[in-house]
């Protein structure tokens, strides 16, 4: 994502650039302590996500995230202040995150993960439905498995949400009946290939990972159900109906954890 970060002291942001650095998903195209400065470099250049400070001289970064929507409408905003008033001008600027100085460490990794969520939102194709039964869709068209297997191998790694999982664990899911040996590992290798095959031919290869010691998937290429519901999302919330992975027997104990997140929402409105 092609960033700027915008505060008129510019050393608040600077926690913000090296985690920025450490992720190659962004590329700081720029740090302006002056609001116009950033303004004119947006009118000439792409910008997918700006950091903005709200307190700042000339023009606010309320007042600027405006401008900058208006050059580039699919822009990622968040804004940063140390006064908790502002809150509510931000939402209604229609920010897609808000957080508060002064910020440690987890609030600036949070800020930047929301971003990178938000990002691969707008533009990816892959479509993951968990609730009711598991579903693939890539450009709205739903993908098709040759191997029921191969699409249980993939439900189990979107229900990891990216962590890696071992040969062994797929097999106590997956083959919980059979003994580990030769043969189960196999069939475990049989519906990776599979899995692989049906990916390539859907054109979304890069969504599995292959690592050393397992498999894993990239949740941040996908549009998820069950994430946005993780990650708070109100619409994701009210689709959730009491069903998760239906196909799957395993899935009871992610049901289990929702059904009590769910519960606790309730609860909070």
């Amino acid at each position: 994502m092609k960033t700027i970060l915008v505060d008129d002291e510019l050393w608040a942001m600077s926690r913000f650039e090296r985690e920025c650095a450490k992720d190659p998903m962004f590329d700081v195209m720029g740090m302006f302590d002056q609001p116009t400065d950033a303004l004119e470099y947006a009118r000439h250049n792409r910008v997918d996500f700006a950091l903005l400070d709200i307190e700042m001289q000339e023009i606010n970064g309320l007042a600027l995230g405006v401008m900058l929507r208006e050059l580039h409408p699919d822009i990622i905003i968040i804004y940063v202040t140390a006064y908790s008033r502002y809150s509510l001008d931000a939402m209604k600027m229609k920010a897609d995150y808000f957080i508060l100085k002064p910020y440690n460490l987890e609030d600036v990794k949070d800020a930047l993960q929301r971003a990178k969520l938000l990002s691969a939102r707008q533009d990816k194709p892959i479509v993951i439905k968990t609730f009711g039964h598991f579903e693939v869709f890539v450009n709205g068209k739903p993908v098709y498995f040759s191997s029921a297997k191969a699409k249980e191998l993939l439900a189990v790694l979107v229900d990891r949400q990216g962590g890696i999982i071992t040969a062994e664990e797929l097999l106590s899911l997956m083959w919980e009946d059979r003994p580990h040996d030769d043969n189960s590992l196999s069939l475990c290798r049989k519906a990776a290939y599979r899995l692989r095959r049906t990916l390539e031919e859907a054109g979304i290869a890069e969504l599995l990972a292959e690592e050393k010691n397992g498999r894993r998937i990239r949740p941040e290429l996908v549009e998820c159900d069950y994430y946005r519901f993780l990650a708070g999302d109100e619409a994701a919330r009210r689709q959730f109906g009491g069903i998760y992975m239906a196909n799957y027997s395993w899935g009871e104990t992610t049901l289990a954890a929702l059904e009590r997140m769910s519960g606790t929402f309730s609860r909070s409105d």
